[in-house]
């Protein structure tokens, strides 16, 4: 159960940003595109690894740290990836 007051992300503003880039993938084709794109997700697969970090270090549960452990491998190799394609385009 989560505690009473769950910190929230600040909504408006994730809002805005969310708006900004895919503002700009509309106007991007090709590889500008692509690199682009890349970078949006890698930035919130890093939030995501850092989120499950600062979890993992706070976890009373064993379910709660395992699935913590998994997203936070599962994030870091999805990163990886986006990584590899980033290289391969900017090659």
């Amino acid at each position: 159960m989560l505690p009473e007051k769950t910190p929230t992300p600040p909504a408006k503003q994730i809002e805005e940003m969310n708006k900004h880039h895919m503002h700009l993938l509309e106007r991007l084709s090709g590889v500008d595109f692509d690199r682009h794109w890349i970078t949006v997700v890698g930035g919130h697969h890093m939030a995501a690894i850092q989120m499950t970090e600062t979890a993992m270090a706070g976890s009373a549960s064993s379910s709660a740290a395992y699935l913590q452990r998994k997203l936070r491998q599962s994030q870091l190799e999805e990163l990886n990836t986006l990584n590899d394609i980033h290289k391969e385009i900017s090659d």
